[in-house]
């Protein structure tokens, strides 16, 4: 763990050595906290690590027209899981913002937790952070002809906040194979209050135009869809041979609250026997939890059938009373 001090904020940054990861496989994960205070000018942190490129901190300095970046520094390219962690803290309002995020290609967890507030509540901090994965995956089947792939996702997080028409959490979690037409998802959970301050709770796959965001698979299950989570099983075709571009991005923004994603976003793929695959970065689903056991397949294919097409048409009838500007990410 590296530790980096200045005058104000505190930062903390650490990196989990996971070996080398090729170009055409990445992970990314950002953080970015500011405080605005009556009387006071704000002050902002980002900080950030691609795979591709090492480290970045960007800091306004006192006075919050300056910035200083700083980076690429020390954190080496190429890792293939990472976390780092990020504050600010203090004024006279004890306005603070905090993020943890991380990133691990090898068992496909996205972790994000974050939290900002103060005691006078329209100088809340704020707090935004993500996380991505990106690998391409090479599939062989055994018989040289197509077969069918189970993919499953799992978010359960937590939303802590105290009622105020200040106070917004939100996030999405997005999947997508082998571009556009290929197998995708975006999920949209979050809490906001209105003006009589009772919380406003949306969880659905639905976009801004209540289009389903869940297309390109051969059949869907999705169940546990809230406000702070959902469970997804989506089967596709994979052929002998074929490679696919997979991406898998969750972000989180939290104001005036805690925002707990931290044990969750974990991704996995169960194969039918004769049915195997590589990925570029070498490492994809390599550790536990992520390759469910072969022996699961035929009861999880046989479910995603049967259920598919009606849990599809009563995906379209989830109710999304508000989905706030700028979580659509």
């Amino acid at each position: 763990m590296k530790a980096i001090w200045r005058a104000a904020p505190l930062l903390v940054l650490s990196l989990a050595l996971g070996g080398a990861a090729q170009a055409s496989s990445y992970i990314a994960v950002n953080g970015s906290v500011s405080v605005a205070e009556p009387g006071q000018l704000g002050r902002a942190l980002g900080v950030s690590y691609d795979s591709r490129i090492g480290e970045t901190i960007t800091d306004t300095l006192p006075g919050g027209s300056s910035v200083a970046v700083f980076g690429p520094a020390s954190a080496p390219s190429g890792l293939t899981s990472a976390v780092i962690n990020g504050g600010l803290s203090g004024g006279l309002y004890d306005g603070h913002a905090s993020f943890a995020t991380a990133a691990d290609l090898r068992n496909g967890t996205l972790h994000a937790s974050a939290a900002s507030g103060a005691s006078y509540a329209p100088y809340n901090g704020y707090s935004s952070t993500n996380a991505t994965m990106v690998d391409t995956l090479h599939f062989t089947v055994a018989s040289g002809g197509s077969a069918s792939v189970v993919f499953t996702a799992h978010v359960d997080g937590a939303i802590a906040m105290a009622p105020s028409i200040y106070a917004e959490a939100g996030w999405t979690d997005q999947v997508g194979f082998g571009g556009p037409g290929g197998p995708t998802f975006i999920y949209f959970g979050g809490t906001s209050f209105d003006a009589g301050l009772q919380a406003v709770d949306y969880g659905t796959y639905l976009d801004a135009g209540h289009v389903d965001t869940r297309v390109g698979w051969d059949s869907v299950l999705s169940s546990n869809l809230s406000n702070t989570g959902h469970d997804f099983r989506g089967v596709f075709t994979v052929s002998d041979g074929q490679s696919l571009d997979f991406t898998h991005r969750f972000a989180l923004q939290c104001v005036g609250g805690a925002c707990d994603f931290g044990n969750t976003a974990a991704v996995g793929l169960i194969l039918s026997d004769g049915v195997s695959f590589t990925s570029d970065s070498g490492v994809f689903l390599t550790q536990a939890g992520g390759v469910p056991e072969p022996q699961v397949w035929a009861l999880m294919l046989v479910g995603c059938g049967l259920a598919g097409a009606a849990l599809r048409r009563r995906g379209r009838a989830i109710a999304v009373r508000s989905i706030p500007p700028g979580l659509q990410a």
